[in-house]
This record gives C-alpha cells, structure tokens and sequence, in this order.
C-alpha cells in the first residue's frame, strides 16, 4: 500500500501504533504518552523523495524513489529517537512505574 492510501486508510490501529512504539524502544505500558511520537513517525511527511509503504504483514518498508532504493529505517529515525531521549530526560515523570507483583501470603 503507497503512502498515499496508506495516509487515509484505516490500518493505523492500536497493534500498528504499539508495535512501531515498540520498535523505537518505547514501552507503551510505562511511557504511554510517547506512542504519539511512534504515531506521528508513522503519518508526519517523509523527506522528499521518500515514500511508505505497508505490506500484507503491517510491516513498512520506505522507499527512496530517486535512488531506487528501500530502507526498513525510517529516513528520519535518528530524529524521532532523539525527541524520545529528548522528553524522558525533561519528564521523567511520564514514565508509569509497573505495579508491585501481588505479595505471596
């Protein structure tokens, strides 16, 4: 699927989001307000030249059109990792501690 169809159909679900969230290092269970980096990695423009594409798998290849070339990496992948760090050092505060495993009596 080009990223024109992609952009508006409906396959950016919950897994699609998480997984990717995942895939950048962020654990949704305790950083839950940074998926909508994962989220916004996933619909914001790409460089020019640059195109998604999502396979039969909801996994999402780019392509550089100008050099004929595919990337499993998002072409501005450094950039999102680094507004991750980013936020984790200035609030890390958002991050949800994991409860307590019960006590065994």
């Amino acid at each position: 699927m080009s990223e024109s169809s992609y952009a508006s159909a409906s396959l950016l679900t919950g897994p699609v989001i998480l997984g990717y969230a995942r895939y950048l290092g962020i654990d949704p269970e305790t950083e839950p307000l940074l998926v909508d980096i994962a989220r916004e990695a996933l619909t914001d423009p790409l460089p020019p030249g640059w195109e998604r594409h999502l396979n039969e798998d909801y996994q999402m290849p780019f392509f550089y059109s100008e050099a004929s070339g595919t990337s499993w990496e998002h072409p501005l992948l450094a950039q999102y990792i680094a507004r991750i760090e980013e936020l984790r050092r200035a609030a890390p505060h958002t991050q949800t501690p994991r409860p307590a495993p019960p006590s065994q009596p």
